[in-house]
């Protein structure tokens, strides 16, 4: 693999990465709970690190009332914020259930 194919490779996961999010930050808006789930999960699947993921995943369980699972997921939200330089921008969101 050339260093150009790679770093092409990386562009299209990274893409695939931000489609993702987006879908799911729009299935959210349209009360698509199990489309945004999907869309998350997608994500998570390519980037098990991605704070803003976990913390969607989270906000869905919260919605639903299932605490054990909001927790668990903004619990991870919260770890890898804090400690991924991409995600820090969540670190100072409200992880509370």
């Amino acid at each position: 693999v050339s260093a150009g194919s790679a770093c092409s490779s990386g562009k299209v996961k990274a893409s695939a990465v931000l489609l993702a999010m987006a879908q799911g930050d729009l299935a959210v808006l349209d009360g698509d709970v199990a489309g945004a789930q999907a869309a998350y999960n997608a994500v998570l699947a390519r980037q098990p690190d991605n704070a803003a993921a976990w913390y969607g995943l989270g906000l869905i369980e919260s919605e639903r009332e299932n605490v054990r699972a909001a927790r668990a997921a903004l619990g991870e939200a919260r770890i890898f914020a804090l400690t991924t330089k991409a995600n820090r921008r969540h670190a100072s969101a409200d992880f509370s259930v």
